[in-house]
């Protein structure tokens, strides 16, 4: 029997171009949101285990149809999560967040109890309607990819990284960053890879640098290497996405000297 630590409240944009995962998106703005036909409910958001084997939830639930349709209960298992209206969000957005209890946006003086399993099942209802969505939680601190390693071909400007597969992972992202001047930053932020490697060409003028970080996380849930569109949370009212990840092991690359171009 394990107990939830006390909470984070993760403010994390974990996928590039307009795909956000977790809050920090604007009060207006439905990341990827389904097409007009799709189920006015749109969710999007991110589970892990962590701590002391506690359940780490934030998922984001957009109206993006105006329908006036909400999340009226949502579960993890056994264990029922928070819902809440964002209080500045304006009044046609119909933004939700749903997290643990216990967690920032929902405090509480007693933190219930969660139990692990392999596959944890998400419930939400809205009105009378039930949407589910299976996911096996990754350990946020403990699913980290290690002995992460990576080299450059200085002849092709290859770009080679490998690390320890993660038990459980479906996925790992990959976030390659570099300044290369006080004026311009180059990002790769979140190329979804099914194996513990990945391969990339060097953008021209990258090597100018000296230097690269690379970032490498587990994940489960559907790949977003598709934009995060594919969802799977599905029904009548609700459709979207949850994902799991883990932290991201971090390595500073010397890229020096150049490579030839």
């Amino acid at each position: 029997m394990r107990k939830t630590r006390a909470p984070v409240g993760a403010l994390l944009c974990l996928l590039s171009g307009a795909v956000c995962l977790v809050a920090g998106c604007g009060d207006d703005d439905c990341p990827t949101c389904p097409d007009a036909d799709a189920p006015p409910l749109y969710a999007i958001g991110m589970a892990s285990v962590s701590g002391d084997y506690g359940l780490d939830v934030h998922i984001d639930v957009y109206d993006v149809a105006g329908s006036g349709d909400c999340i009226d209960e949502a579960h993890a298992d056994d264990l029922m999560l928070c819902v809440k209206t964002i209080p500045y969000a304006a009044a046609e957005d119909g933004h939700q967040v749903v997290s643990q209890i216990g967690s920032e946006l929902c405090p509480s003086g007693v933190i219930p109890e969660f139990h692990p399993e392999a596959t944890t099942v998400f419930t939400f209802t809205c009105g009378e309607s039930v949407h589910t969505a299976e996911l096996h939680l990754l350990d946020r601190d403990d699913d980290v990819p290690g002995n992460l390693a990576a080299s450059v071909d200085p002849v092709t400007s290859e770009l080679s990284m490998s690390w320890d597969a993660v038990a459980g992972a479906e996925w790992y992202s990959v976030r390659i960053r570099s300044q290369m001047s006080w004026l311009w930053y180059f990002s790769w932020d979140y190329l979804s890879v099914p194996s513990p490697t990945a391969t990339l060409i060097l953008p021209y003028g990258f090597e100018d640098t000296g230097y690269a970080e690379i970032y490498v996380a587990a994940g489960t849930g559907p790949m977003p290497d598709d934009g995060g569109r594919e969802a799977n949370i599905a029904g009548d009212v609700m459709t979207g996405t949850i994902y799991s990840m883990s932290d991201e092991n971090y390595l500073n690359l010397s890229i020096n000297p150049a490579p030839a171009r």
